[in-house]
């Protein structure tokens, strides 16, 4: 998918390529499809036959209903799959190979990130590239089409139904098609194209975190959601003064507040309200009731958020208007490593990932309250 050359922007070194591509695949690992775990359903679509008792066979799909959501997760992932864009995903793995010169990465590392190119090549990088192919036939069971692959159907999906309005190419040829058939295509589609860039995330952690290649550790802390940005922000402590001024004042450029004429200070010491209870203890629990871990905890709480901070390692963090009492019933809780703690956090997250739900006591409105927390499972 190529639009063309870009304009005289200096190219990207290796090492910024690599920086920015993790800013980017986090942002894919943060989209609620992806985080869900449902993209995997999506990415190898399953038909069911039902047979009724007189014998009448109906087959059947799961078809992604909120098509906003594949349509905000695509938006996210097209700088891999444009050929003029530094994001794109051979320039991506180039970088990450360059990147790696100078270290010792393993055979298996290596060939992990052949594995991912591969990938790539078989499925993104062209046209031609088949998954499965359509035909349309009229009544009569006469050919109305040319049979059309998925890779093309997705494509003239984006390029007439999403961001342009012009496909070009064979992308045309998706046109002659209905728009389920072409959403149908983009679902899948897109959903394996966002469990490739997961993946090749996962193995630069990997890399990173066996010293096999250079990243800044404050790349992995970065706030790639509004909910983790806000987030950020509120659990700064911030200190400082407010004064309140005569109606028609001007202050003086360069000038302290305190030093300007006929001003009243109404408040000191600004901070982020953050109150934190005693400790408390999570217990976490598999499918089958027993338990699999107990991790020492504190709560947090600050204008808007709930947090759960586990071994002083991984905060879980909640918006007061998405949770109930009742448990079990909240809106995608943010998780966040503390800085400094990557790999403690990376072990309890990888629990709580295999795990089904945990328990904790909790304060909230004043009071405390047991919890049972489902986690979230692939849907």
């Amino acid at each position: 998918m190529d639009k063309g050359k870009r304009s005289n922007e200096p190219a990207l070194s290796p090492q910024q390529t690599l920086e920015r591509f993790i800013y980017r695949a986090r942002r894919v690992e943060d989209h609620s499809l992806v985080r869900s775990g449902i993209v995997k359903n999506y990415a190898a679509p399953k038909l069911t036959l039902t047979v009724k008792p007189s014998g009448e066979g109906i087959l059947s799909k799961g078809i992604l209903i909120k098509e906003e959501s594949i349509e905000s997760l695509t938006s996210r992932l097209r700088p891999f799959i444009v050929k003029s864009e530094p994001m794109y995903m051979p320039k991506v793995i180039n970088a990450i190979k360059k990147c790696m010169e100078g270290f010792s990465p393993s055979e298996d590392q290596i060939a992990s990130v052949e594995e991912v190119r591969g990938w790539f090549e078989d499925r993104f990088n062209s046209d031609n590239a088949i998954y499965r192919s359509v035909q349309s036939i009229n009544k009569d069971g006469n050919p109305e089409t040319d049979y059309v692959s998925d890779s093309v159907l997705a494509n003239s999906w984006l390029y007439s139904d999403l961001v342009h309005a012009d496909p070009k190419g064979k992308k045309v040829a998706g046109t002659k098609f209905d728009y389920l058939t072409r959403y149908e295509a983009a679902v899948s589609y897109f959903s394996e194209l966002s469990l490739l860039v997961v993946r090749l995330l996962d193995i630069v952690r990997d890399l990173y975190n066996h010293e096999s290649i250079f990243i800044p550790e404050e790349k992995w802390y970065e706030s790639v959601s509004i909910a983790e940005a806000l987030l950020s922000r509120e659990l700064e402590v911030r200190s400082g003064s407010m004064y309140v001024f005569p109606a028609g004042t001007i202050p003086p450029e360069n000038t302290p507040l305190e030093e300007i004429p006929d001003g009243i200070c109404i408040g000191t010491s600004i901070g982020s309200n953050r109150v934190r209870h005693d400790a408390t203890t999570v217990a976490v629990y598999d499918a089958s009731d027993t338990k699999v871990a107990d991790y020492t905890a504190y709560q947090e709480d600050t204008c808007s958020y709930y947090h759960l901070v586990l071994e002083d390692a991984l905060r879980i963090s909640w918006h007061k208007s998405s949770f109930s009492l009742r448990g079990s019933e909240f809106e995608d809780p943010i998780l966040k490593p503390i800085e400094g703690q990557g790999d403690l956090a990376a072990k309890i997250n990888s629990t709580l990932n295999e795990s089904r739900y945990f328990i904790a006591d909790l304060m909230l409105n004043g009071k405390s309250h047991r919890l049972k927390i489902e986690l979230a499972k692939e849907g």
